[in-house]
């Protein structure tokens, strides 16, 4: 049994050259042709060839040179544990592509991988390192020579020569398996990288052309959109417009790439609602640019074309890198002229209506409080009709306050009458008068911290009384309406609750909204115009507050306000 240690070196080349000085012409010419033989092999694997065929040249080349019987070349499997006998030469049938043989020491080229060096076998009866796997027992193979095929990652397999009579190696025999094993590895290799290579191509292609296929989607969604859709990059140039984008733009087809943000407000002549110019800071797609996000943006255009004035409203996002860096912003603008005119029709009306109503509700009402005044002899059934009249006519005056109030904050024309008041004097007055006329709800004052602000007294008892009444009127159990004003930080807050029907969660998200009733419909229907809570959250507004209210459907509602306090005095210092 011998073990080759090592690979051929230096000192082995100069060692087989002083050798071949005494070599045989015939063991010249050996050598010779098994140098062709590596020579051959490597033009083969150089010229493109499958890999396939340069493991079956190997093979034959490998037992014709050694004068062989058998010679194999095995692919060590991902397993690690099994080889495959992927080409070879002298056995039966059938085994090249299917034989299997095991790894570790259960045979010699288990046994070679595991030396990590070439392993000759001179006699098979007398070796005690590993054992003869089934096949060898088969074809009574008796001594042979096995060489790794190296990898870059791990070993391919091995290469390796059999004989089924007893012979000895030799170094060059050794040598020249181990050079065949070499070519076959660079060309495996070479194999696997064009391998990686066309699969890599094979990916990229396939997902340019998905990528191809979602932008044409995309373009298509883009340009069938109503909706205009304006894309800037970080700089402020627009990058991309679709058809309906470049339509409210006047332009025909041509696309706006390359202009500023400037630019493209002065092509579509943009402008808020009163007239005034967009100012640099306030353009939908700069705020996007730095980081807000801009929702129900209105503007006025102007198109070229038609010569007329369009109403938009735009929302703008930043578009963000995945590390949530800004690389962008788009901002989508919808035509709304048609709402807007609706809307502003609808204004028209509701101010024509009020005004048109407002003249006879005070005749009507002037000469039924006359009649009541004077006839002291009325029949009791007369004045209870003219009783009715009265009511009547306060009713209908009520509505038409509110649309009066609602064609006013329209039009900008509120006018407040705006002094210091100091709140729980105020919310303790109407919490009063409105007890009077309350014939099931005890309305309680819990707190009355000292708080002074500025405002209109007589809107913002409008304010209270609005929250009160509806807390009775949504509570007919008839509990208790409770009422405070207390300080909160530079604010006063007044808040009203009730234990009343309170508000569906689907509903609450509108309840602010002019005309809308959230009870519609149901049993708690106590009808009104939905305008209430409208006029109090403008009023609240114009005072510089802000309201808002906390609901839970069949156990009640909290609404609440506040208002800035007037400066430099607190809870400490009243009026």
């Amino acid at each position: 049994m011998v073990g080759y240690q090592g690979r051929p070196g230096a000192g082995d080349t100069q060692q087989r050259r002083r050798a071949a000085s005494t070599d045989s012409p015939a063991e010249l010419g050996a050598r010779a042709r098994q140098q062709a033989a590596v020579a051959h092999l490597g033009e083969h694997a150089l010229s493109g060839a499958g890999l396939t065929a340069l493991l079956d040249e190997g093979a034959a080349a490998a037992a014709r040179e050694l004068a062989a019987d058998y010679s194999k070349i095995l692919e060590l499997l991902p397993d690690g544990e099994r080889l495959l006998m992927r080409a070879g030469v002298g056995w039966k049938d059938g085994y090249v592509g299917s034989a299997f043989i095991e790894a570790g020491t259960g045979s010699q080229a288990g046994y070679t991988l595991l030396s990590d060096e070439p392993v000759v076998l001179e006699d098979a009866a007398a070796e005690d390192r590993f054992a003869m796997p089934a096949l060898h027992h088969e074809h009574h193979i008796t001594s042979g020579v096995s060489v790794i095929i190296s990898g870059r990652e791990h070993s391919f397999g091995i290469l390796g020569v059999y004989t089924s009579s007893q012979r000895s190696f030799s170094e060059d025999d050794i040598h020249f398996l181990q050079s065949l094993a070499n070519v076959l590895a660079t060309a495996i290799e070479r194999k696997r990288a064009e391998e990686e290579r066309e699969l890599l191509l094979a990916e990229v292609r396939q997902l340019a052309e998905t990528s191809q296929s979602r932008a044409a989607e995309l373009q298509g969604i883009l340009n069938n959109m109503l909706d205009g859709v304006f894309v800037s990059d970080l700089k402020g140039r627009i990058t991309l417009v679709n058809n309906a984008g470049i339509g409210m733009m006047g332009l025909r087809g041509e696309q706006p790439v390359g202009l500023g943000i400037a630019d493209l407000q002065s092509v579509l002549g943009m402008s808020h609602l009163d007239g005034r110019a967009f100012g640099q800071d306030e353009r939908p797609l700069t705020r996007a640019l730095a980081g807000e996000t801009v929702i129900l943006e209105d503007a006025i255009i102007f198109s070229p074309e038609s010569r007329r004035r369009s109403f938009i409203r735009t929302n703008a996002v930043p578009i963000r890198h995945d590390d949530g860096k800004i690389m962008g912003a788009v901002a989508v603008t919808r035509d709304v002229s048609a709402l807007i005119e609706l809307e502003q029709l609808k204004d028209q009306f509701i101010s024509v209506a009020a005004h048109e109503l407002k003249t006879p509700v005070a005749v009507m009402k002037g000469f039924a409080q006359a009649l009541l005044r004077t006839d002291d002899n009325m029949p009791p059934v007369r004045r209870k009709m003219l009783d009715a009249i009265n009511r009547g006519s306060d009713r209908i005056d009520r509505v038409v306050q509110d649309l009066l109030d609602i064609s006013r904050f329209h039009a900008g024309r509120l006018d407040l009458v705006m002094e210091k008041i100091y709140l729980p004097d105020l919310v303790e007055q109407v919490a009063d008068r409105e007890s009077l006329s309350a014939t099931k709800h005890q309305i309680r004052l819990t707190d009355a911290s000292p708080v002074v602000v500025l405002g209109d007294r007589d809107r913002l008892e409008q304010v209270v009384v609005n929250l009160i009444d509806n807390a009775m009127k949504y509570s007919p159990g008839g509990w208790d309406v409770e009422v405070g004003v207390r300080l909160a930080g530079k604010d006063a807050v007044v808040q009203v609750s009730d234990r009343g029907v309170g508000i569906p969660r689907e509903k609450q998200g509108h309840i602010f909204e002019r005309f809308y009733r959230a009870h519609t419909g149901t049993a708690f229907d106590y009808g009104g115009m939905g305008v209430g809570l409208y006029i109090s959250k403008e009023i609240v507004g114009r005072h510089g507050g802000r309201i808002w209210f906390e609901s839970r459907e069949g156990e009640g509602s909290v609404f609440s306000f506040s208002l800035p306090l007037v400066r430099g005095e607190g809870a400490d210092e009243q009026l």
